[in-house]
């Protein structure tokens, strides 16, 4: 998925946790991980990533070019 419209393909991981046992260790949590291809290297990027997550990403195709 390019992310940054750059055309480059990027990495983005979106992934569902618990923490643990218990009422509230057995809540789902979520995480987000945006990782930007430059020339072969990626980069995680910080700022896009908490934009995306607080735009209550829950599924990959929620997820929007930038």
């Amino acid at each position: 998925m390019d992310v940054n419209n750059d055309s480059k393909l990027d990495i983005v991981v979106l992934a569902e946790y618990i923490t643990g046992s218990g009422r509230e260790g057995t809540m789902p949590q979520s995480a987000l991980g945006l990782y930007i291809n430059r020339d072969g290297t990626f980069i995680n990027n910080k700022k896009m990533c908490d934009d995306m997550f607080m735009k209550d990403v829950t599924d990959i195709r929620d997820i929007k070019p930038q």
